[in-house]
């Protein structure tokens, strides 16, 4: 239940004549060589019902996302203008036409995901790994074409993602041998470097192993890091409530040390201390620092019952390149420009004295810190991976500000499929109406983001005791 089967790209326009691939002067029946033992293991899948997804390469009829260069690179021959143009299998490489259609022997089922990918790797611009992780899907099995393309670069998309990726060889194919053999050899260099690779055989010998078999573990694995006791007694198995608005949290009652964290957020010098920025645009730090208590009481309480605790900075690097222009233009306009020597150091630029975290909240050597050049704590960060990889799909969120970095925080979170509490008395804002707007909206449509709840009632959850 933690494995999908991925069969790539098995379409029309690549495996016949008259398809973006012979258009190429490939020879297409090289490819032929996969179908028949990917049908053996699409088969097999099926009947041990695992998650079974198909991709397909295309642009849309408009051909408003297909890039420039990949209609004619530099050098490459004039064929590859092809895309988008009339063939004998229709417009090439364009969705609804019958070159983009997957070939009759692997055609997917109802019920089976086709992901409409643009480019060559299945997870860019595409809701693959919303499906992927929606289904708590942590091995992939790969087959498809071309092993060197659009299926190597969907394994090195996965893998990057923390994904344990298995690639088929037999159930792969290029219009290049040497192409095949070295992309295979290249998944299984360096101890693994990308993956594994096995065969179609193998995969469905193990499929007839007894399930407590130890030699099924190769194929599909489960197990997860172990989540961090900080030196206390065994972490507690037995699920908790918290009593919160709309309803109580999480929605399905399985809240443990193992499958939840805490991140602060944003909880530096710069936003809450004397000459940060906040202090520098003119506002009350006063509000900013009123959920310090509240958030140690919570610290406190969830470093002792082992909970996953991470922290958030947010901030640029030296030389400024990762700040978007217009952010910093729009903190020059309030006079406090990113970059610029305060009080405190150069205003949000990693390394200096404001960008630090306050001493009363600081993280333990062991907990996580995510620097962030945005509002959210997921843009340009390894978050995501951080928190899959931890098997943690319950958020508790605390830190400032509550409309901004908190609540971009939240939103993200909540999209990408994991639930979400906000701690209201562990939040602040510069404006108190725009804290308590951010509060109310998170309770609307049923919890649209998740639920609302104080930092007395989390504690009394877990310990039974109110802070």
């Amino acid at each position: 239940d933690k494995t999908a089967l991925i069969i790539i790209d098995m379409q029309i326009d690549f495996l016949e004549a008259g398809g973006f691939g012979s258009g190429l002067g490939n020879d297409t029946t090289l490819l032929h060589r996969a179908v028949e033992p990917c049908k053996k293991v699409l088969e097999a899948a099926r009947s041990e019902r695992m998650l079974v997804i198909h991709t397909r390469e295309g642009h849309r009829k408009d051909l408003t996302n297909l890039h420039p260069f990949k209609l004619q690179r530099p050098g490459a021959p004039d064929s590859t203008k092809v895309i988008g143009t009339k063939g004998p299998k229709g417009k090439i490489l364009v969705r609804g036409e019958p070159g983009h259609d997957i070939i009759p022997e692997l055609y997917p089922k109802d019920g089976e995901p086709i992901i409409d990918k643009p480019g060559k790797g299945s997870f860019y611009a595409t809701d693959l790994e919303c499906i992927l992780k929606a289904n708590g899907i942590t091995t992939l099995l790969v087959c498809g074409v071309t092993t060197e393309v659009c299926v190597h670069t969907t394994i090195r998309e996965g893998n990057d993602r923390g994904y344990y990726c298995i690639l088929l060889e037999d159930c792969c194919a290029s219009y290049s041998q040497e192409f095949h053999d070295v992309a295979v050899k290249m998944i299984s260099s360096q101890g693994g470097i990308f993956g594994s690779v096995t065969n179609s055989k193998t995969f469905l010998d193990t499929l007839k192993l007894p399930t407590s078999s130890p030699s099924v573990a190769p194929i599909s694995s489960s197990a997860s890091p172990a989540p961090p006791t900080n030196g206390n007694s065994p972490l507690s198995t037995k699920p908790v409530t918290i009593d919160s608005k709309p309803y109580m949290w999480p929605y399905n009652g399985n809240m443990i040390p193992q499958n939840t964290c805490i991140i602060v957020i944003d909880m530096q010098v710069d936003f809450c201390a004397k000459g940060g920025y906040v202090d520098s645009m003119g506002y009350d730090i006063g509000l900013t620092r009123a959920p310090i208590k509240p958030i140690q009481s919570v610290l406190e309480c969830l470093r002792k019952t082992g909970y996953h605790i991470l922290h958030t900075r947010e901030g640029h690097v030296p030389d400024l390149s990762d700040c978007p222009p217009n952010k910093r233009w729009r903190s020059a306009q309030i006079g406090a420009e990113i970059g610029s020597r305060g009080p405190c150091g150069r205003i949000l630029v990693r390394g200096e004295p404001g960008w630090e975290i306050i001493p009363e909240v600081a993280p333990l050597p062991d907990e996580v810190v995510i620097d962030k050049p945005g509002k959210g704590s997921f843009v340009g960060t390894s978050l995501d991976l951080i928190l899959r990889s931890r098997g943690i799909c319950n958020i508790i969120l605390a830190g400032v500000t509550t409309d901004v970095c908190v609540h971009t925080t939240m939103r993200n979170a909540n999209d990408m499929g994991y639930e979400c509490l906000l701690l209201e008395d562990c939040c602040a804002a510069t404006d108190p109406k725009n804290h308590d707007a951010a509060i109310s909206m998170i309770q609307k449509q049923g919890g649209v983001f998740g639920a609302v709840s104080t930092s007395d009632k989390l504690i009394k959850a877990i310990t039974g005791n109110s802070s």
